[in-house]
């Protein structure tokens, strides 16, 4: 059990690094907050049970894990004694008893590297929702003609057992204050918490969105869904790629993982409402791909399909992407030799 645990975190450790150097700004920063939070996850579950996975829709940690950790980062649970003193008394197990430091002794030393990597800086891991993660800042155009806010957040999809990162960019008149502006962008935070899961359309969030805004006006949603993560050992369901990592003889080269870009952008802004009592106020008309029904049915400008994968397993893959639509449409990506990242093979 221990070795398969092992395996899990150094695969998924390896794959989520190499892609924080995607050339694709929203992957590579979803990836990198997601490298932090299986890291910690890591550690929480080092010295007790195994985490627990959604093997049957993604093959990662299920939002309870990712929420137990979130709540220690808001608060961190206390260690009796400082690492340096459980180090020593490890050195004292293995050099002057001559024996293996015992399982409490072990626990002691992971809850501590756990309290520790807590403390290191939270900033960059994966939260289970938009409320915990939403972030905005502000840029203002070097003329004062106009201001961009933009906005960025995590959600982690229960019902599906999937990373999802949104990327949201406003345009302001130039005129409204920076505070103003800002308190109007968290706004969306609430929002966003009710309709980043995969069971709405960006469409559908984007006027969400849009209608509680007052001088902002979203120009452009990118959401980023990572998952599933394809495994014969950690992932049950059917995929277009699964015969092929089953039959591959090296487990360390049985895996492949999924992810998603969806980007809806504003075709412009017109005006609606208005009449006796009231004025007419803008809403931004959201640019659907009507034209190809992929981006027709997830409500969404464009949309990239992206895999990546060790080198032995596209190998095995690269003669047979016509055979399924899901490998026919999709981008890969290698992990080579080194760590090296070959985009687009």
């Amino acid at each position: 059990m221990q070795q398969v645990r092992d395996y899990y975190f150094r695969t998924l450790d390896r794959l989520t690094r190499v892609l924080t150097n995607f050339s694709d700004p929203p992957s590579a920063d979803t990836f990198g907050r997601l490298e932090r939070l299986l890291r910690l996850i890591d550690l929480r579950t080092a010295a007790g049970d195994p985490p627990s996975l959604d093997t049957q829709k993604s093959g990662l940690p299920i939002l309870k894990e990712v929420v137990s950790v979130s709540n220690d980062l808001q608060q961190p649970p206390q260690i009796g004694r400082t690492l340096a003193d459980i180090k020593s008394s490890m050195l004292d197990e293995m050099l002057a008893r001559r024996r293996m430091p015992g399982r409490e002794l072990i626990a002691e030393a992971a809850a501590a590297v756990y309290a520790a990597e807590l403390r290191s800086g939270h900033a960059t891991s994966f939260q289970p929702d938009a409320e915990r993660s939403f972030d905005r800042s502000l840029v203002r155009s070097e003329r004062g003609a106009g201001v961009w806010v933009r906005a960025s957040w995590d959600y982690w999809d229960g019902a599906e057992g999937r990373a999802v990162r949104s990327y949201a960019d406003f345009g302001g008149p130039g005129e409204v204050s920076d505070e103003v502006l800002l308190v109007e962008a968290q706004r969306a935070a609430s929002i966003a918490n009710r309709f980043s899961g995969a069971g709405f359309k960006p469409l559908t969030l984007a006027d969400q969105i849009d209608a509680a805004m007052d001088s902002l006006r979203l120009k452009r949603l990118v959401r980023v869904t990572v998952g599933p993560f394809l495994s014969d050992v950690f992932y049950t369901s059917e995929d277009a790629l699964m015969p092929m990592i089953r039959a591959a003889d090296d487990l360390e080269n049985a895996w492949a993982i999924r992810w998603s870009v969806d980007t809806l952008a504003s075709a412009g802004t017109r005006m609606v409402g208005g009449g006796l009592f009231s004025s007419p106020r803008p809403q931004e008309v959201f640019d659907v791909n009507t034209a190809d029904p992929d981006c027709a049915q997830r409500g969404v400008t464009e949309v990239a399909h992206h895999i990546a994968m060790p080198h032995a397993m596209y190998q095995r893959i690269a003669g047979r992407r016509d055979e399924h639509s899901t490998l026919r449409n999709a981008h890969y990506h290698v992990i080579a030799a080194g760590d090296r990242l070959i985009e687009y093979a």
